[in-house]
């Protein structure tokens, strides 16, 4: 189990880092830095860590210079540690004289090295997108040359363990990658890297970004299909032996971060209508009825170990849960739109697992936030007008989050209890330390705390800190609950299902929906 910590800092976070390119592993550049494994461990501390996500944006060049710098102006008060792109930096051709337009103009500050940057370290991380690709239009040599060019950390070769011990540390050891076309080969090309970022409490990253290259794997799918091979299921299993997929599951199986973020161009999922990277025949509903779709990008993120998969290449927002993972599809950075078919607006409806969706006039950009306890994503358009959130939490887990104890259960049946381990004063029931059971396991025994936090998730749960003097707040979430407050003043929230609530006098009690009983005792 997982045991974690909040607290906040204005310092830029500690990172680690590995880089995989072109089909050939860097021994020295493909080990984590300093990161231990938190199973059985014990977080004490971790700094938070904000990121801003854009995709589709580097439209300055083709017209687009209002809506890209109206989404710049926004990511750019927000203030992240980080700027992430989901690809299509570079409009329109990928050239080497519109790249400082399209994107140091607006982002240069978080660039290093560039002339308008201060940091002493890279924070702009970008995926290449298929208009990276074209290099400036020469078909001979379809590869993202001013790309690797303009972003000189990716053309420096660096000792990792060296540079990880240098404060702040300095982002120069991915090694430079070029892919060479020149074979028509597309395992032997790309440009994928991965990093950590903030701290998880043990040395370790708290997110570790695991950067695709997926224009290779739609030149690999074209090959495919040139052989003959058009089947979707054939497609997908071609896909997962290929250099950069194995890559991807070996870093996950060895991550030892505490959110793992898969960031590509083309999306798995999404409502768009667009078929253009469609090269199959499939015989899957889901992937006929929304010609955007792309089962070659449908990996089992989840069983390898990612939390979720950020991609653009849709000039729109789409967030969809499928099979029980995020998929979230950010292209409304400023190059236009819309590419997104609502209900009643044509012959398709609404992509299963589909939980958010804006296109039409619509840009924006993503502010997300991680701690070792969740990790919030929320789009935010310019206008204001379109906002979406949604936040991961990590299951089964128990945290000190500054002077607070955040318990989390799972989406299945869990058994809660927060009992008292010491007390300061035993007449006068002052705790000095808590004892956490999820399930009949330990979560561990917590001190120097004054409030809990308790969320039960989705499933029947049963959660019960009556014996506690510290005031709670427990959420019950989905599922019929029972629910049993502590002796101070509680905050109970039975969520969805027909629920149990049990607390004192002084509680807030609120059922929520369902059929709920609320019980009222008259003191502890």
């Amino acid at each position: 189990m997982r045991f974690f910590a909040l607290l906040g800092s204005t310092a830029r976070p500690r990172r680690s880092y590995r880089a995989f390119c072109g089909g050939q592993r860097r021994p020295k550049l493909c080990q984590s830095l300093g990161v231990e494994g938190l199973e059985g461990k014990t977080l004490l501390s971790a700094n938070a860590y904000t990121f801003a996500v854009i995709g589709d944006y580097g439209a300055d060049a083709i017209g687009g210079a209002a809506n890209e710098k109206a989404v710049a102006d926004l990511v750019l008060q927000w203030k992240p540690d980080d700027i992430i792109t989901v690809g299509d930096n570079n409009y329109n051709d990928g050239g080497s004289s519109t790249i400082e337009q399209n994107i140091g103009q607006y982002y240069g500050s978080y660039i290093y090295p560039h002339p308008s940057s201060a940091v002493e370290s890279n924070h702009f991380w970008p995926a290449t997108g298929n208009h990276e690709y074209k290099n400036d239009g020469d078909t001979q040599d379809p590869t993202p040359k001013p790309f690797v060019d303009y972003f000189q950390w990716l053309t420096t070769v660096g000792d990792a363990a060296q540079i990880a011990n240098v404060t702040p540390p300095r982002v120069l050891n991915v090694a430079k990658a070029v892919p060479n076309q020149s074979d028509n080969n597309p395992d032997n090309n790309g440009l994928y890297y991965s990093y950590g970022a903030g701290d998880n409490g043990t040395g370790g990253p708290l997110v570790q970004f695991v950067v695709l290259d997926t224009e290779i794997w739609v030149h690999k799918v074209q090959l495919l299909v040139a052989q003959g091979i058009t089947n979707g299921s054939d497609v997908e299993r071609a896909i997962e032996q290929t250099p950069q997929a194995q890559w991807l599951r070996l870093l996950l199986s060895e991550s030892r971060a505490t959110w793992n973020i898969v960031v590509g161009h083309h999306p798995a999922y999404t409502n768009a209508t667009s078929s253009q990277d469609t090269y199959w025949n499939s015989s899957d509903p889901k992937d006929n009825n929304y010609a955007g779709n792309n089962p070659w990008m449908q990996l089992p993120y989840k069983s390898w170990g990612a939390d979720a998969l950020l991609t653009g290449h849709v000039h729109a927002y789409n967030r969809l849960m499928v099979d029980d993972f995020l998929y979230i599809v950010n292209g409304a950075g400023g190059a236009g739109g819309p590419d997104l078919t609502f209900d009643g607006n044509g012959n398709r409806g609404t992509q299963p697992g589909t939980a958010a969706k804006f296109s039409g006039s619509i840009y924006g950009a993503m502010l997300c936030t991680a701690d070792v306890s969740s990790i919030t994503f929320k789009f935010m358009s310019t206008d204001a007008k379109s906002v979406d959130e949604y936040t991961l939490r990590k299951q089964n887990s128990a945290s000190v989050v500054g002077s607070e104890l955040i318990v989390t259960g799972s989406n299945a049946r869990d058994v809660i209890f927060v009992l008292p381990s010491a007390w300061t004063t035993a007449r006068q029931r002052v705790f000095s330390a808590v004892r956490v059971l999820i399930n009949g396991r330990s979560m561990g025994t917590f001190s120097g705390i004054d409030h809990i936090s308790v969320y039960g998730l989705n499933g029947h749960d049963r959660i019960r800190a009556s014996k506690v003097g510290i005031s709670l707040t427990i959420d019950g979430g989905g599922g019929h609950d029972l629910i049993v407050g502590g002796r101070r003043r509680d905050v109970l929230f039975g969520g969805l299902g027909n629920d149990w609530l049990i607390g004192y006098r002084n509680d807030q009690m609120l059922g929520g929906r369902g059929r709920n009983r609320v019980i009222r005792l008259s003191r502890p």
